[in-house]
């Protein structure tokens, strides 16, 4: 395994604004940002080459539903954290999502920041 100073965070947000203020709250914890991504397929195509310690995922990208990215994610053991408008109740949302620790949008830095922690903490990892 390749030594990090940090866990390194994949964020998968349709709003670019939103994404960005992921970014700083990332940064700001101490945290690496692999990639910040607006659709499935970018994102997909970076973890062609990449493998993440956490993810954020919003359920609906620029180009669809994330669950076939939390599946992916799932598959290479890689905890990720839903940050949605809609909420884990919401009827037609994929099984995938509903282990996953859940914020509703709007979210704050700190709740964000506290739920990226958690997730971490949770996660025995060597760096």
């Amino acid at each position: 395994m390749a030594f990090r100073a940090s866990p390194t965070v994949l964020i998968a947000e349709d709003n670019h604004l939103i994404a960005l203020c992921y970014e700083d709250v990332v940064t700001d914890a101490g945290l690496s940002v692999g990639g910040s991504f607006l659709s499935c397929e970018s994102a997909e195509e970076w973890l062609s080459v990449h493998n993440p310690d956490v993810a954020i995922l919003d359920i609906m990208l620029q180009d669809g539903n994330s669950a076939e990215l939390a599946k992916k994610l799932c598959g290479r053991e890689v905890p990720f954290l839903v940050v949605s408008g809609y909420s884990a109740e919401s009827e037609d949302i994929d099984e995938i999502f509903k282990s996953a620790p859940w914020l509703e949008k709007p979210v704050t830095s700190t709740a964000l920041e506290s739920a990226l922690r958690s997730l971490i903490a949770s996660e025995p990892r060597i760096y």
